[in-house]
């Protein structure tokens, strides 16, 4: 999501069994408005589970799984200016992550102007399904592109599927959290309800308050909005498919139901404008994307 397009990239086709490069764009602004083919991305096949960041009109994203299911998770990082018209504003490659890295977080801290990537799963070969979740977090300074990416403090807990944002506190200063996700390959049973705050400048993690109840497969559905930020959908432990969209609060500590979509889903696509809750895509009762809008 950048600007007020609302940007969809890659992703499973009708089965799990391929993946589409396509890239598309919207803007939420203008309800008329067409959905524009954007630039494909520059691989042989699909990308899904990567981590993604928007740093002003471009849109980042750091490794994933290539191709269809069960696919090999990846160490690219590809980076696009949705802004430029389709044919001018291409992908292109930036550092690649030490090792490859599917359903991990990332999130840009402005002050160091780098982004930070951490955990994820790495699957032993290509058409195995199995995964292994690692707790390594990266950095990579913008200020120092020679560098790549810089070992920094694992992350406390293991996951991939996993959700990461950006949000500010009340005094404007930016916070990094990292929520959420599955453990190996276990999206029924095995999620989470953990939240964890990065602090970029001492470089450590802090426990916050755990989300209300586990949850992942919402990684693009979670997003800023206040002092605090919005998960929204994604699958559960307690009830399979969740149509629950939580509020945190970073002053207090807190979680708070705040509504729920039309619908059950996971993995949705989200994003906010004005006081309304767009949501695309996802997997609900079958596959077929969707549209709705909620307001709080």
């Amino acid at each position: 999501m950048l600007g007020r397009d609302f940007v969809l990239v890659s992703g499973f086709m009708p089965t799990y069994q391929q993946s589409t490069a396509e890239t598309y764009a919207l803007d939420i602004t203008d309800p008329n408005a067409p959905w524009r083919r954007m630039d494909d991305l520059p691989v042989s096949a699909g990308i899904t589970h990567a981590a993604s960041v928007v740093i002003g009109t471009k849109y980042y994203m750091c490794g994933g799984y290539l191709g269809g299911h069960p696919g090999q998770d990846i160490d690219d990082c590809l980076v696009y200016d949705h802004m430029k018209a389709p044919g001018t504003g291409q992908w292109s490659s930036f550092a690649s992550l030490p090792e490859g890295r599917a359903g991990g977080g990332m999130v840009y801290d402005s002050e160091r102007d780098a982004l930070y990537f951490s955990a994820g799963a790495v699957r032993p070969q290509a058409g195995n399904a199995d995964a292994d979740d690692y707790p390594d977090t990266w950095m990579y300074s913008f200020d120092n592109p020679s560098a790549g990416w810089v070992s920094k403090t694992d992350i406390p807990f293991l996951a991939n599927h996993m959700s990461s944002v950006t949000a500010k506190d009340a005094t404007g200063r930016e916070r990094h959290y990292f929520l959420g996700g599955q453990k190996g390959e276990d999206e029924y049973d095995g999620n989470n309800a953990d939240n964890y705050e990065w602090d970029a400048q001492t470089e450590a993690w802090i426990e916050r308050e755990s989300m209300l109840f586990t949850r992942g497969h919402a990684a693009e559905s979670t997003r800023a909005i206040g002092c605090g930020f919005i998960i929204a959908a994604g699958s559960t432990n307690e009830f399979g498919k969740t149509s629950d969209v939580s509020y945190y609060d970073i002053s207090s500590d807190t979680w708070t139901s705040i509504g729920d979509l039309p619908n059950s889903i996971n993995t949705p696509i989200c994003d906010i404008s004005g006081n309304y809750l767009y949501c695309e895509s996802g997997w609900v009762n079958g596959n077929f994307s969707y549209r709705r809008q909620i307001t709080w």
